[in-house]
């Protein structure tokens, strides 16, 4: 009896099948983890030296020669809501031409 037990016990342990872990588990362990812990430290490092990481991020960005400046935006805000104002007035001209032409009626 002890051996039919042993032999199903042994058949079990060989019928189960191996999980393999997926491609996901993988790359975030071997590739997001590491990434997370050296960002980690370097802002750890960057606040010790009491350097300011997002300023220079936002010079960085500043820089970059195909990200239009601040005083660019600018420009194109006014330009925008010039054409908005523009854009309003004559509706307003519309309307009131509207108005007069349904009082003479």
């Amino acid at each position: 009896m002890a051996k039919k037990d042993n032999r199903l016990a042994t058949e079990l342990v060989e019928e189960q099948p191996k999980k393999k872990s997926g491609g996901f588990l993988k790359f975030f362990t071997w590739i997001v983890l590491p990434i997370m812990f050296v960002v980690a430290v370097l802002l750890v490092v960057a606040t010790l030296m009491n350097t300011n990481v997002f300023d220079l991020g936002k010079k960085a960005i500043g820089n970059l020669p195909f990200m239009p400046s601040e005083e660019q935006q600018a420009k194109d805000a006014v330009v925008n809501n010039d054409s908005k104002i523009v854009s309003l007035q004559a509706e307003i001209q519309e309307k009131e031409a509207e108005i007069t032409q349904l009082q003479k009626n």
